[in-house]
């Protein structure tokens, strides 16, 4: 027997009791004591168990990390405030919570949140749910609110970093490699963006710092930038040529020594070829490649059924890399039309200014092509003159793309010693034609950090953690319908790798406070995301205040007191 049920039980003994000792006193006096016994029975069921009424959805303020003391301040002071761990203790004077999601299971009647500061951590978005949201923000974070880094880069390459600074007027910022020499360094432009570019000069991890100074050369804030350089992925590429020259032979080159296999086909003279590994033309072998380069001599050398098997490979997924190095015979270009790319001769130099070259901002390079204008629908710029004219393009064909190639001397980028924006260039033009792999690689947060919860999606099982020190720790795999993933919290900073299967993925993990003003933008953007004007309403079943049944009772009693203290006057 419940508690509530016994004590139901003796009031109404109780009642019972009463109205049986009130059924003896003398006229209406009887009816009046069992009247008062039941009605304060009643009141005291009132008093002990208040009836639920329901209560309409209310909102709460909440302080996070950042809230200002004008914000707090301007709240009604009757509001629910909720104060989570990140807010500053003084003055955000309010119900501390531990987390969102146990206040509101503590506040059951909260229908609505307005959200004060940077924004609610990841710990806490998931407790919003169906809730409405309100997102007041408080100023942007002074220092570097966005950064675009690659998650990996070819060794000998040149990559970018690029970002914007909030709050820093007449700013610039450096990158710095691992012995803190200025490797880079760029002013911002008027909305506080910028653009850094470096070498990865060898095949390994490497940490860099970006520094953010003032207009007087004072340091703003210094953020760490993680990088894994190492080789791409092989490729399988064919090189077929109607001629050697200077460009074709630096580019062969190039491919073997950044780990490609080449398979190369060059004519020499009627009836004579240099070949290295080249292979035939059939489904079969294209099937296996996943480059093809030619130029318009090769293509007027190959038979129909060659021109057909190629077309078929690229629908397929093979990449096409189409080089102009010559007249275009008027055969070649119905061929190429009917690939997407329509060539027309044009009065234009051959010589051309080319200033978006990776890994040179502002500067420009010379380069010789051939004078004809590219009509290619659907299509996507490559390489780009300075003066907006193409140089190349690339567009889809079923699976596959194509590209179509101008330049003509890329490789004296080499002689003048420049040969990491050369390889950059068509490394970055290869990695966009060629057959895409497919391969599934594991997924995890951009920012790691310490003490912070991070999943990893898309293992096997089995997967593990190593750190620094080579220790591993085991991660365990929940598997659903839609991917495979583990949570990890990890303990120390640096470079860790993940161990999936047989392949290994190198994570870097940032320690507490680093890149702290990139991590309150991160927080406000996803909170900004939560935002619902329009909430579920929420109606909650709430007990009534217990103190106006004590006043009925204790009204009542008084004058059941009164009725049994009044006695009547006798007769003489």
């Amino acid at each position: 027997m419940s508690l509530s049920l016994a004590s139901l039980l003796v009031i109404v003994v109780a009642i019972v009791i009463g109205s049986f000792r009130s059924g003896r006193a003398p006229g209406m006096r009887r009816w009046l004591f069992s009247l008062g016994q039941l009605l304060l029975g009643a009141a005291l069921a009132l008093l002990l168990f208040p009836p639920p009424i329901t209560r309409s959805g209310e909102t709460a303020f909440v302080a996070t990390s950042g809230t200002t003391e004008s914000q707090w301040t301007s709240i009604a002071p009757e509001a629910t405030r909720l104060v989570l761990p990140e807010a500053a203790s003084d003055p955000h004077t309010g119900e501390r919570v531990v987390d969102l999601a146990s206040a509101l299971r503590e506040h059951p009647e909260i229908e609505s949140l307005h959200v004060l500061g940077d924004g609610l951590p990841e710990r806490d978005r998931a407790a919003v749910a169906d809730r409405g949201l309100v997102f007041e923000a408080a100023d942007e974070p002074r220092g570097v609110v966005d950064l675009k880094v690659p998650e990996a880069v070819g060794a000998g390459t040149v990559w970018s970093v690029s970002g914007r600074v909030s709050g820093v007027a007449d700013a610039r910022v450096e990158l710095l490699d691992r012995s803190g020499a200025v490797v880079a360094s760029a002013p911002l432009d008027a909305e506080g963006r910028f653009e850094l570019s470096t070498v990865a000069r060898s095949n390994t991890r490497m940490r860099y710092g970006l520094r953010v100074l003032d207009a007087e050369d004072a340091v703003v804030e210094e953020a760490p930038i993680a990088v894994a350089a190492g080789k791409a992925d092989a490729l399988r590429i064919e090189v077929i040529a109607g001629a050697p020259d200077a460009e074709l032979k630096y580019l062969r080159r190039w491919i073997v020594d950044a780990g490609h296999v080449l398979g190369s086909q060059i004519a020499l003279s009627r009836g004579i070829e240099q070949r290295q590994s080249a292979a035939s033309l059939d489904p079969g072998s294209l099937a296996e490649t996943d480059l093809l380069i030619l130029d318009e001599r090769a293509w007027t050398g190959l038979p129909q059924s060659a021109r057909e098997s190629i077309r078929a490979a690229v629908e397929a997924g093979m990449g096409l890399l189409l080089r102009v190095t010559g007249p275009v015979p008027s055969k070649v270009a119905e061929d190429w039309a009917a690939l997407g790319f329509q060539l027309d001769d044009a009065d234009v130099s051959r010589s051309v200014e080319v200033g978006n070259l990776p890994g040179e901002p502002g500067e420009s390079r010379t380069l010789s092509r051939r004078p004809l204008v590219v009509r290619a629908a659907d299509s996507v710029p490559l390489l780009v003159a300075s003066d907006g004219s193409d140089l190349a393009r690339w567009r889809a064909l079923g699976q596959g793309r194509v590209g179509l190639w101008l330049p003509l001397d890329t490789w004296r980028m080499t002689l003048e010693g420049d040969r990491h924006t050369y390889e950059t260039l068509w490394s970055d033009t290869f990695s966009t034609l060629a057959r895409a792999r497919g391969k599934a690689t594991p997924q995890w947060p951009r920012q790691v950090r310490v003490d912070q919860r991070s999943v990893i999606c898309g293992l096997q099982t089995g997967a593990e953690i190593e750190n620094a020190d080579g220790v591993s720790r085991a991660l365990l795999v929940e598997t659903d319908d839609a991917s495979s993933s583990a949570a990890w919290w990890p303990d120390r900073a640096g470079w860790h790798e993940l161990i999936n299967g047989e392949e290994r993925w190198p994570i870097h993990v940032l320690d507490r406070g680093e890149a702290d003003s990139l991590q309150r933008m991160a927080t406000r953007e996803a909170t900004l995301a939560l935002v619902n004007e329009t909430p579920v309403e929420r109606r909650t079943l709430i007990d009534m205040p217990r103190w106006p049944f004590f006043l009925l009772w204790l009204a009542l009693a008084g004058m059941v007191w009164w009725l049994e203290r009044r006695r009547p006057i006798s007769q003489p």
